[in-house]
C-alpha cells in the first residue's frame, strides 16, 4: 500500500483483513506509511494476525533516515512471500518487479484510469483484479489477449454491523427540513465536490430557501478551496464541513440522501456504506461502480457527470417527495449481499490459492 490515510480504499482493506485474518492458512504482511491513528489502532490490536512493515512519508530528513530500514524489511519480508499482492492500481511496480513469487494487482479505478496508468504492469502481472462486472467487460474489449488475467471481485462491506452502528451512532438532530450528506474525500478533481456545493445551492435558492443543510464529510487538501467557494454562495451558512468522521453511518443514516458527485470511481464504498446505513444514494454515472451499486437507477438517483442542475433536481424531488424513496432504499438493502465480506474475503482466499 502507500499511506493508509482516512479514505475509501484503505477502510475496504481493513474490512477484507478483517475476515482473511480468521483464515489459519494464510500469514499476512501489510507494508504501508500508517498515518491515521484509527489504522495504528487497528495494527496494533491485530499484530498477532497481522504483520506490519511501517513504511515512512516521501520526504524530509525523518524518510532518509529510516527509509533504508523499510526497504531492509520489505526486502526480507518479500523473500518469504509466496504472493504478493499490490493492492494501490500497481503503483508499487517498481519495489517488486523482482520479485520471482506470484503477483497480484488490485485495481481501484476505472478502465481509463488503468489504460492510462496501470496497463505496463499487465506482462508482470499474474492477475488483475478489478472491483466492477463493467470494469471486466471494458478490459476484455481492450486487452483480450488477457482475458484470462482479469478476475472480478468486490469490496468487502461488513453491512449487518453498518446497519446496526447507523441506528446509535452521532447525527445531526435537526428540526425542519433535514439535510443531505456527502461523505467523500474533498477535492476538485475525482471527487469533484464543487459540483455537490453548487447543486445544493441551488436546490436551497429553487425551493425557497428551506432549513435544509448540507454536510460534507472527509478531510483533503482541497478543503480550504472548497470552504471558500461555499462561502461565496448564498447557501453558505447552511453548507457544514465536519471534517473526516472515521464511520459516518448516524450521518448517513439520518439523511435525506448521500450524494456523490465523482467523476471516476472504482467501486464507491460510500455507496455501498449508506445503502447499509438506510439511506438512499444519488451518484453521477460516472466508470465505473455507481450504475453497477444502484442497480442501473433502482436502488438511487444517477446525474449526468459534473450536470448541476440535474443533480439540484434530484435533491428538489427528494426533498419534495417527488421520489419514491422508501422502494429505493429497500431495492439498495435487498441488493448489499454482494458485498458480504465474508462471501468476498472467501472469494480473495480462492484465487490466492
Amino acid at each position: 500500500m502507500d499511506a493508509m490515510i482516512m479514505g475509501g480504499l484503505e477502510m475496504v482493506l481493513k474490512n477484507l483483513l478483517d475476515e482473511l485474518k480468521h483464515f489459519d492458512e494464510l500469514d499476512i504482511t501489510v507494508g504501508a506509511h500508517v498515518k491515521e491513528k484509527f489504522f495504528r489502532k487497528y495494527f496494533k490490536e491485530n499484530r498477532d494476525k497481522i504483520k506490519l512493515i511501517r513504511s515512512y512519508p516521501k520526504r524530509g530528513a525523518f524518510r532518509k533516515l529510516l527509509w533504508p530500514l523499510f526497504e531492509r524489511h520489505v526486502k526480507k519480508a518479500l523473500a518469504e512471500t509466496d504472493i504478493v499482492v499490490d493492492y494501490r492500481n500497481g503503483e508499487n511496480h517498481h519495489r517488486l518487479q523482482n520479485f520471482t513469487g506470484k503477483k497480484i494487482i488490485w485495481i481501484h479505478g476505472g478502465i481509463n484510469y488503468f489504460k492510462t496508468d496501470c496497463a505496463y504492469t499487465l506482462d508482470w502481472a499474474d492477475l488483475i483484479v478489478c472491483l466492477t462486472d463493467e470494469f471486466k467487460k471494458d478490459f476484455i474489449s481492450a486487452f483480450p489477449k488477457h482475458k484470462n488475467k482479469i478476475a472480478h471481485i468486490y469490496n468487502a462491506s461488513p453491512y449487518p454491523e453498518i446497519a446496526k452502528r447507523a441506528k446509535t451512532d452521532f447525527a445531526p438532530n435537526l428540526g425542519g427540513g433535514g439535510y443531505f450528506v456527502s461523505v467523500t474525500r474533498i477535492d476538485v478533481g475525482q471527487k469533484d465536490v464543487a459540483t455537490t456545493i453548487r447543486a445544493f445551492d441551488k436546490f436551497w435558492q429553487d425551493n425557497n430557501r428551506p432549513d435544509v443543510r448540507l454536510y460534507l464529510i472527509g478531510g483533503g487538501r482541497r478543503k480550504k478551496e472548497m470552504q471558500d467557494l461555499a462561502d461565496t454562495m448564498p447557501s453558505g451558512k447552511n453548507i457544514i464541513f465536519t471534517g473526516i468522521v472515521a464511520e459516518p453511518f448516524g450521518y448517513m443514516h439520518k439523511s435525506l440522501a448521500n450524494i456523490l458527485s465523482s467523476r471516476y470511481e472504482g467501486l464507491p464504498t460510500t455507496l455501498i456504506e449508506a445503502a447499509a446505513a438506510g439511506t438512499m444514494n444519488i451518484a453521477s454515472d460516472c466508470k465505473s461502480g455507481p450504475r453497477e451499486i444502484l442497480l442501473d437507477g433502482k436502488a438511487g438517483l444517477l446525474f449526468p457527470i459534473g450536470d448541476v442542475n440535474a443533480l439540484a433536481k434530484h435533491m428538489s424531488d427528494i426533498y419534495n417527495k417527488k421520489v419514491n424513496r422508501k422502494k429505493m432504499i429497500e431495492n439498495g438493502t435487498k441488493a448489499l449481499s454482494r458485498f458480504d465480506a465474508k462471501t468476498v474475503a472467501k472469494q480473495v482466499l480462492k484465487i490466492l490459492k
